[in-house]
């Protein structure tokens, strides 16, 4: 849809979406309550729009996304979908069990994403990520406190958990959705954002990294005396 290199290009383009309601759209369709268990292709598909209005850091849409979610408290419905698709990955990661056999207890709203495949998990961390690109502080903090809902998801302590429960699970398949952790909590905190990065800090933020990054380094060690006898 929006898959051209040229950066003043992409960015014309993702304005003229915007004008003609293509971001209103993604909103008002994320934040149904009543698509709370939304078809997996579906959610996904909502997702890449996002990711793809929003590539680039596109500060016209992220201004518009923060004043439709500090305006309309359907919103929460959003984080909701956001907080349900890491939750479900982090307890499946615990529970060291195939998603068919989740059994989840996520929300009030009694989101079931136990079916989704990992790209799902990708795109919500790349779309959270870009919300937040380029330091935007309105959705920086937003995504970890929402003040116009009833119940706030916090994003930043979800990612953190999601990244600890990868600590069992160290492996080449994961070795994606862990980077895309890092890269999305990075976004989170710079700027800086003192209030996230206190987030980061009471979840022991840096306890998981160092873990992982001594599981990483093992893993480089292996490998180069695995090479060293070939």
């Amino acid at each position: 849809m929006i898959d051209v290199e040229d950066p003043e290009q992409k960015l014309e383009l993702q304005n003229m979406l915007d004008k003609y309601d293509a971001t209103k759209m993604f909103l008002t369709v994320m934040s149904d309550s009543s698509n709370a268990s939304m078809d997996p292709e579906v959610l996904n598909s909502f997702l890449e729009l996002g990711i793809k209005l929003l590539e680039g850091g596109n500060t016209r849409i992220q201004k518009n996304i923060y004043n439709y979610c500090v305006t309309f408290q359907k919103s929460e419905a959003l984080f909701a979908k956001f907080y349900a698709v890491i939750t479900t990955f982090s307890n499946r990661l615990k529970r060291q069990v195939t998603s068919e056999a989740m059994e989840l207890e996520l929300t009030e709203l009694a989101e079931d994403y136990s079916n989704l495949g990992p790209v799902i998990l990708e795109n919500t961390l790349r779309l959270l990520q870009l919300f937040t690109e380029g330091h935007y502080t309105d959705l920086q903090n937003y995504v970890r406190f929402q003040t116009n809902s009833r119940n706030s998801y916090d994003m930043v302590a979800a990612v953190t958990e999601l990244l600890r429960s990868y600590l069992n699970h160290m492996n080449q398949a994961n070795y994606e959705s862990i980077m895309r952790c890092l890269d999305t909590l990075a976004e989170f905190v710079q700027g800086p954002c003192p209030e996230n990065q206190m987030s980061l800090i009471d979840g022991k933020f840096f306890e998981v990294v160092n873990s992982i990054l001594t599981v990483i380094n093992i893993f480089a060690i292996n490998r180069k005396k695995k090479l060293n006898l070939l």
